[in-house]
């Protein structure tokens, strides 16, 4: 009897805790009011910028000559990538290689050199074909607002330039116009294809440069071995350098004069006709180059050294600015023809 009576309390006891109220803290983890908070505030996705290499269906391109990740080199390395894909859709109007277009010097952050100069150009360009195929809202708000989502939006649209040559689409949210087919890409080829038909000439002047400079080197290197021997005497091993005699000219100032001689001296170049210095390695450096940089006198803070590449610099700024000119000549005409 008293077995049967032990379930049924044991029972009873059950039934009374489940339906009773349970206290704070006891079996359930303590709410989180801000995550609360945060899921009651409005949407607001409408500010947020997507960008996608393709489409629900599709794939990037495997092409061996373009790098593995296309979309992500298109949003961080434009140049380059305009580069390469101006190369294989052009394979025998130029001598310039896929590999050469790594070559290319300069840097994005220096306007006078061929990157430097291409990214410039790259950034009218792309903000002309935006400026007249979006909104005027959609652009102040993407290209003039921050710099870092316009420099994403420039490259987005190029990035869909080169990858729907492929067949790929490339997404951006919100929406944006296509541009790919728009007419002033052409101007963007034309500028680098006027860009890379100076590429072989600059490379050969680098490597010729880089030539002389290892042979400066060396022939200072050896300079400052004997320059101790030739200084103290070497216990009889080398005589010291006589001074060559120095004819200054009048009105000159005989200290400076003086301090420039025995500098010449030290570094092993020696006085010749008519005051012009001369180095010993100038007939050793003269290997017979047609460019003219060759035969002359080398020496570490000389105008060889620090001479700039032969870069000719693109005409397409001010061929936009007497456009532009010529605009607003016919432009106030029209308007004149009707005040």
């Amino acid at each position: 009897m008293a077995s049967s009576q032990a379930p049924a309390a044991a029972a009873a006891g059950g039934g009374s805790s489940a339906q009773g109220p349970q206290q704070p803290g006891q079996g359930q983890p303590p709410l989180n009011t801000a995550l609360i908070n945060l899921a009651l505030l409005p949407p607001m996705h409408h500010e947020d910028i997507h960008f996608a290499a393709t489409q629900a269906d599709e794939y990037l391109p495997t092409n061996p000559e373009l790098p593995a990740d296309l979309f992500t080199a298109c949003l961080t390395t434009p140049i380059k990538v305009a580069l390469r894909f101006w190369v294989i859709r052009n394979p025998r109007t130029s001598k310039v290689t896929v590999e050469m277009c790594d070559q290319v010097p300069g840097s994005v952050l220096e306007r006078r050199t061929p990157i430097g100069e291409l990214n410039w150009i790259f950034t009218s360009i792309t903000d002309t074909i935006a400026w007249s195929t979006m909104p005027r809202e959609q652009f102040r708000k993407f290209f003039r607002q921050d710099m870092a989502v316009a420099s994403l939006y420039r490259n987005f649209m190029l990035a869909d330039r080169v990858m729907r040559f492929y067949g790929v689409h490339p997404q951006v949210t919100p929406p944006m116009p296509p541009t790919h087919k728009h007419p002033l890409w052409d101007s963007l080829d034309l500028e680098i294809d006027m860009c890379l038909q100076q590429l072989p000439r600059l490379l050969r002047d680098m490597e010729r440069k880089k030539q002389r400079e290892d042979r400066m080197a060396r022939s200072l290197v050896r300079k400052q071995q004997h320059y101790p021997a030739a200084v103290n005497g070497g216990g009889g091993a080398c005589a010291p350098l006589p001074l060559p005699e120095f004819k200054a000219p009048l009105g000159t100032n005989l200290e400076i004069a003086g301090d420039f001689v025995s500098m010449s001296c030290r570094h092993g170049s020696r006085i010749g006709l008519g005051g012009t210095i001369e180095s010993e390695d100038d007939e050793s450096d003269s290997d017979g180059d047609s460019d003219g940089g060759g035969g002359g006198p080398i020496s570490p803070g000389s105008r060889e050294s620090q001479q700039p590449l032969g870069y000719v610099s693109s005409s397409y700024f001010s061929n936009q600015l007497y456009a532009f000119e010529v605009w607003l000549q016919h432009a106030a005409t029209v308007v004149s023809q009707f005040v």
